[in-house]
């Protein structure tokens, strides 16, 4: 589902992908290994998630940011230098609140 929904051009359906990913990535964090996937993303180096973060756990963290305001998945730094192109302030209000979801 999620990789129907990452190559749908439309980006709420997008966005609805990311949830599919952070789901599959966090199975994988818990069951300690690589789960099967389809062929297409067996054959891929690339992970289910951006790799921008350090861990898996931040990868979701940081993925369910952006998925949790509405928006596909923006690089930090990228959303830094094109403000115009998604909403910042929203995501990081999220992972704010993911942060003390996490802590508390």
């Amino acid at each position: 589902m999620g990789l129907c929904y990452s190559e749908d051009q439309d980006p709420e359906r997008h966005v609805v992908s990311q949830s599919a990913y952070a789901a599959a990535a966090w199975l994988r964090l818990l069951a300690g290994r690589k789960l099967r996937t389809t062929r297409y993303l067996d054959g891929e180096d690339e992970g289910l998630i951006p790799p921008f973060a350090p861990s898996t756990f931040t990868q979701i963290v940081d993925l369910l940011a952006w998925t949790r305001s509405g928006q596909v998945y923006a690089h930090w730094d990228d959303a830094l230098a094109s403000p115009e192109w998604c909403d910042l302030p929203a995501a990081t209000g999220e992972l704010q609140a993911i942060h003390l979801k996490i802590t508390v």
